[in-house]
């Protein structure tokens, strides 16, 4: 892996992959290294060779993410932080919606532009 910057640049199956990093890598119990792309709006999946593996730009066809900030993994589940949909996700390991937290505002259970869900 070599990191440029704010880049990472992975091999893939077409050669290298550019990918816009801007604050989060998470990995899973497999050690894949999954990145949070947010300029590109999705998350990439490689293994630990770096090969890409997989990429999700939603939770469905129809929900997609918007500018997500970060995944985080740990024994509750996978968490990511959508922030341009002011919301938190809880997925399984093919990205299923599990439960959602948030929409946009200033209330209780609302929130604008959240970042990192780590503890």
């Amino acid at each position: 892996m070599i990191i440029i910057a704010t880049d990472i640049l992975f091999n893939s199956n077409d050669g290298c992959k550019l990918v816009n990093i801007y604050p989060s890598i998470g990995i899973d119990p497999s050690d894949h290294v999954f990145v949070v792309d947010r300029e590109n709006s999705r998350i990439e999946e490689f293994d630990n060779n770096g090969t890409f593996i997989n990429k999700w730009y939603g939770v469905s066809a129809t929900d997609k993410f918007k500018r997500p900030e970060d995944i985080t993994f740990s024994t509750f589940g996978i968490f990511i932080t959508d922030t341009g949909n002011n919301r938190v996700l809880k997925v399984d390991e093919k990205f299923n919606l599990i439960k959602q937290w948030g929409t946009k505002g200033t209330g209780n259970g609302q929130f604008i532009h959240p970042t990192c869900n780590r503890c």
